[in-house]
């Protein structure tokens, strides 16, 4: 049996919980496409709650089976044949109208498509979920979320041409990630969102829907070339339908430190170890390792990462410390390619414990394009990103620790820092010395891609520092800076 690793299922778990937390109805959940509801076989017909209907006249293109699953005993496969006709939906009738408060409908589900290694078949087929409204026995496509089982590339149907376009991002095959299509029938747009974020949004492929009727599991060639010859397969599991009374709230996704001195090398060499990213730094971890002190000098940087796309202002995150006051803010920049919001800090944190607080509104971080609030709760220590409760409100207060010089990062500057960075002295400058492996992030403490004698001497400056034994109080005054955007000024460079 496949199933996704621990990780993916805190992170499943978590957003399904808290996606249920905010729903004004369900219209259609497979439970898991469990029995005594589903037997292994073919799928068309099963469920009372359904049925499951087709479109191929071909029996089984889709069949609950039990051997790959996401966490239970069954799930669904359904494999394009590779045919004229192979192109094949499977879905239940749920009509639904939208009304002022519950104009939000969510299609969920898990997926692990298997590659597609046929020669000839540059890219396709695309397997996921579309969604559709039927007027007068004609159905008008929303919109459709899925993945290249060949390439991996994520795919949506824009909104404006009608083609199956990449997102920009790509999906490990033959994994599990959790997949959503939300319409937003007040704004006339959905949303393609993996794993919680949001990779793509566009308006509706056919301005003529207005409510909703099926959005059924597809499997087609994406492309005339390979119609005939196309053929992959993919698992379905947790499939749902439900209506909300607002989009998803945006949330953090990620929260990163650096400094404005680190070099380019030292931080895509950070990325590459999966230690944080080559534009924004080191990345907290989320977990029992958030609070380990940060054993940097200089750093001036915080860069938060949103589930989608945000209006987010200068004023909207406060960073203090332990003596009080928040640290002024000397530069802002956010990037909607990214969603990522940089805040350059007036005066680097050398060693303190330190509160960020970001502003839920509602003069605070709001998504793009609508007033729903920043989804911020966070204890500090939880297991996983992204941030919140599933409900729209509420700040994200996320504490770190800094302390110059600690390479060993148990709160303390003593003779083993000191041991520790003379031990890698000229790791990068003399590769036949020693091997690459040697290098180390945290013992790098200017951050310049080499550990040397500056970083010897700047733990040793360092020598006897710990944190400080209080915690920083809340913070409450806004920072007196305007707003700017990235987009407007890019003399800050990320």
């Amino acid at each position: 049996m496949r199933a996704g690793g621990y990780l993916f299922q805190t992170f499943a778990e978590s957003l399904e919980r808290r996606t249920l937390l905010a729903a004004v109805a369900t219209l259609f959940d497979s439970g898991g496409f469990e029995p005594p509801r589903y037997a292994v076989g073919p799928l068309e017909g099963q469920d009372p709650a359904g049925p499951w209907l087709k479109t191929n006249p071909r029996p089984g293109v889709a069949r609950v089976e039990s051997e790959i699953t996401r966490d239970s005993a069954s799930a669904v496969e359904i494999t394009r044949p590779a045919a004229i006709d192979g192109d094949t939906r499977y879905g239940v009738v749920k009509p639904y109208t939208p009304a002022a408060g519950a104009n939000i409908l969510r299609i969920a589900w898990d997926m692990d498509v298997a590659p597609n290694h046929q020669p000839g078949i540059p890219f396709g087929p695309f397997m996921g979920v579309e969604a559709y409204d039927t007027v007068g026995g004609v159905p008008l496509l929303i919109g459709s979320v899925g993945v290249d089982a060949t390439t991996g590339d994520v795919l949506y149907q824009d909104g404006n041409t009608g083609v199956l376009t990449e997102a920009g991002f790509k999906v490990a095959l033959g994994q599990w990630n959790h997949f959503t299509l939300e319409i937003d029938y007040a704004a006339r747009t959905y949303t393609a969102f993996v794993d919680g974020d949001a990779k793509a949004a566009t308006g509706f492929v056919n301005d003529a829907a207005f409510g909703f009727s099926d959005a059924p599991l597809a499997a087609l060639a994406a492309s005339a070339d390979s119609v005939l010859t196309a053929t992959g397969s993919a698992y379905f599991d947790n499939y749902r339908i439900d209506v909300f009374a607002e989009p998803t709230p945006p949330a953090v996704t990620a929260a990163y430190v650096s400094s404005s001195s680190w070099v380019g090398a030292f931080k895509e060499w950070m990325d590459a170890q999966r230690l944080g990213s080559a534009l924004y730094g080191y990345a907290i971890p989320a977990g029992s390792h958030q609070l380990d002190p940060l054993p940097w000098l200089g750093l001036d940087r915080v860069s938060l990462s949103f589930s989608r796309d945000v209006v987010v202002a200068r004023d909207d995150l406060s960073v203090r410390g332990t003596s009080g006051g928040d640290d002024p803010i000397a530069a802002f920049g956010y990037d909607r390619s990214t969603k990522t919001a940089t805040w350059l800090l007036g005066r680097p944190v050398q060693s303190d414990k330190v509160l960020l607080t970001l502003d839920a509104g509602p003069a605070g971080v709001t998504a793009r394009n609508s007033t729903t609030t920043l989804d911020g709760e966070w204890s500090n220590g939880q297991d996983a990103f992204p941030s919140g409760d599933g409900a729209a409100g509420g700040d994200f207060r996320f504490r770190i620790n800094v302390l110059g010089g600690d390479v060993t990062r148990n709160g303390r500057v003593d003779a083993t820092d000191l041991l520790q960075v003379r031990q890698r002295q000229d790791v990068l400058s003399d590769p036949h010395r020693r091997s690459r492996t040697d290098y180390a992030v945290f013992h790098d403490v200017n951050g310049d891609g080499r550990i040397n004698a500056t970083d010897l001497a700047l733990v040793r400056r360092q020598f006897g520092s710990t944190l400080p034994t209080t915690e920083p109080a809340g913070a409450t005054a806004a920072v007196e800076s305007a707003w700017l955007d990235i987009e407007a000024d890019r003399n800050l460079v990320l």
